[in-house]
């Protein structure tokens, strides 16, 4: 039977990786050391590895805003509107939109089915780009305002945050936000204006 000095030298590599005990002072001394080397290893490396997870971090939020201009530039391109109808609808824009406070405006009902049944015309009444803020999107900037929401009061570099609590954040939320809101005859736009963030309720009548 191993004696338990013997015993306990030859768990000397079991002692060696937890650094736990050894099978004499300068071996403790030497795990000491060791699971100090080790520890700042170990440090190092974490730090590589957040510097690194950090520059990816960056790299993907450029790239979503690259992705998003281009979706917003080929969306663009892509939306043939009839100039007849273009006119037709720009001309009614005055007419058919009061806004009696830049918190209230409203809508005649007749001008708005006109508007939900002509998309292209209203796709082509600003351009929306992803506005981040601290890394994270918190809505869609306008830019190239048209006389329709510049009726209603928006203008160049507002960032449409949210309509009646539906956050817009991408076009690719176009199509969730247009199946909600096609029957509404209210919406409420929380939107910012540089540092200020403002709500207008439009009212379908």
């Amino acid at each position: 039977m191993m004696p338990p000095a013997a015993r306990l030298c030859s768990a000397a590599t079991v002692v060696f990786v937890l650094g736990l005990v050894a099978c004499t002072d300068a071996g403790v001394e030497q795990a000491q050391h060791v699971a100090r080397q080790t520890g700042e290893r170990v440090a190092v490396g974490l730090g590589n590895a957040k510097d690194r997870v950090d520059a990816v971090s960056g790299d993907v939020r450029s790239a979503a805003k690259d992705a998003g201009r281009q979706i917003n530039e080929a969306a663009a391109a892509e939306v043939a509107v009839d100039p007849d109808v273009a006119a037709t609808l720009s001309r009614g824009a005055e007419a058919s939109i009061a806004c009696p406070t830049p918190e209230r405006c409203t809508i005649a009902a007749a001008y708005a089915d006109r508007l939900r049944a002509n998309p292209a015309f209203l796709s082509s009444q600003a351009r929306v780009v992803p506005h981040q803020r601290d890394g994270r999107t918190i809505g869609v900037q306008l830019s190239d305002v048209q006389p329709l929401p510049g009726h209603m009061g928006f203008r160049e570099r507002d960032v449409i945050v949210s309509v009646n609590g539906l956050r817009v954040q991408s076009l690719q939320s176009a199509p969730q936000l247009y199946l909600q809101l096609r029957s509404a005859r209210r919406f409420t736009v929380v939107y910012e204006r540089g540092s200020e963030r403002r709500t207008c309720t439009i009212d379908v009548v």
